[in-house]
């Protein structure tokens, strides 16, 4: 029969070898939130957006015909493959105005007034394509000059469930008109300072 001593010496030896192995096993970088692995890998995707003035609804509080601070709306928009009239999916956007906003015409950027860093509303966004799913964005819209954007993407369905990142406006279609769409994408809705090439950059983080 095995003395005490002995046991308590094979016991320790026991509990020394499970040491060693969750010591010295493989394991790849922590991912993000504690997730255990290597980060998930960048996902791009570049989209042209031709919203149509039609669909903007704006909600006029006070009744003063003016865009005032706190009043919400809606637009709604074609995707496209960049620089072709290629569509590709469908865009919403819904928001509320955080600043004063006159907009003189729709080929010309709108004048914001009494907006802390230019940024005149908060929004959450749509992009829904075909056949793949939908990404989902959030965040302020500062301006509508190039480079002048980024929204955080926080959640999406179907191919893209969990995705997060950033979606960056890389060039304002109707403020420069270059690079344009190889035509008007639909007959009688106008390229203007709404049109944007977005960039989505996502990573796929799943439990």
């Amino acid at each position: 029969m095995m003395s005490t001593r002995g046991i308590t010496l094979l016991a320790g030896t026991f509990v020394l070898l499970l040491l060693i192995v969750a010591c010295t096993g493989k394991q790849g970088p922590a991912g993000p939130a504690g997730l255990p692995g290597p980060l998930p890998k960048l996902e791009t995707i570049e989209l042209d957006l031709q919203p149509d003035p039609a669909t903007l609804v704006h909600q006029d509080l006070n009744g003063n015909k003016e865009v005032d601070p706190g009043e919400p709306f809606s637009i709604r928009a074609a995707l496209y493959t960049p620089g072709t009239n290629t569509k590709v999916g469908d865009f919403v956007c819904d928001g509320v105005f955080v600043a004063n906003v006159k907009i003189a015409a729709l080929d010309k950027a709108p004048a914001v007034s009494n907006a802390t860093g230019g940024q005149f509303s908060n929004v959450k966004q749509t992009f829904t394509l075909a056949n793949r799913g939908s990404l989902f964005v959030v965040g302020g819209e500062p301006g509508t000059g190039p480079n002048s954007n980024e929204k955080a993407i926080v959640g999406g369905t179907g191919e893209f469930a969990g995705a997060t990142g950033v979606l960056k406006a890389t060039t304002v279609l109707g403020a420069s008109l270059t690079p344009r769409f190889s035509a008007p994408p639909v007959a009688g809705v106008p390229v203007t300072f709404l049109s944007a090439r977005v960039k989505l950059e996502y990573r796929r983080i799943t439990q």
